[in-house]
């Protein structure tokens, strides 16, 4: 089945993030905690920007509704990062380039299953921060009561698009990239971004972080959750 293999083909990539960029470090102050966000949102923003450009609605899925960069965005605010200083924050010029559908939903697979593992960081942040979805945890909440119900419609609408080797194959793919993409940016994202976000938009050079290259693989062999 496609998402079997897509769990299978980036199983590594998912344990390389969770070693790499150590979210549970981030989540114990409120100052590492708005690093995090800035960094994520440099990163989900202009991935989600290009992802747009796809006839999501077509193949069954509601792509506004699966927007995350919004959350992002209300919980700096919360934090008192504002619009300015939003837009002002860095974002990631090294993204994956889905040229296809099946491509997109590899993308979209990797976004997804990150929500679906929020909730672990979501009782970090709480216990840590004492800060709940509406006020300043809204992104790792996620869709809330409803995030095992949006995980299985996508999976469902996902699986009917990728009905044949080659399809899985650039789904494969793409997840890899993104996986390969979002380590390289968080991991030198939060690093670089002042820690109270508060200084001048100037001061907040573009970065260009090249990710991390892997050998040629073929496709189809061997992702985050299903």
């Amino acid at each position: 089945m496609a998402f079997d293999e897509l769990k299978r083909a980036t199983a590594d990539l998912h344990r390389r993030v969770e070693q790499v960029v150590n979210i549970e470090s981030m989540c114990r102050s409120r100052p590492d905690y708005r690093r995090l966000l800035g960094g994520l949102l440099g990163y989900y923003e202009p991935l989600e920007n290009q992802l747009s450009g796809f006839e999501w609605e077509a193949v069954g899925v509601d792509y506004s509704a699966r927007l995350k960069s919004d959350w992002l965005r209300t919980d700096l605010a919360f934090l008192g990062v504002d619009h300015r200083q939003q837009n002002a924050l860095p974002r990631c010029q090294h993204l994956p380039q889905p040229r296809s559908m099946a491509a997109a939903l590899g993308a979209m697979y990797v976004l997804e299953g990150a929500t679906l593992g929020g909730q672990v960081i979501l009782r970090m942040i709480d216990k840590n921060l004492q800060l709940s979805a509406p006020g300043g945890a809204g992104f790792h909440a996620g869709y809330g009561p409803h995030n095992g119900s949006m995980w299985l419609s996508f999976k469902a609408a996902a699986t009917l698009q990728l009905d044949s080797s080659a399809r899985i194959d650039e789904a494969v793919h793409t997840a890899r990239e993104t996986f390969l993409t979002y380590e390289a940016w968080l991991h030198s994202a939060t690093q670089a971004l002042p820690a109270e976000l508060s200084a001048h938009p100037a001061s907040h050079p573009a970065m260009h972080q090249e990710p991390h290259q892997e050998p040629h693989q073929e496709p189809h062999h061997q992702s985050p959750r299903a």
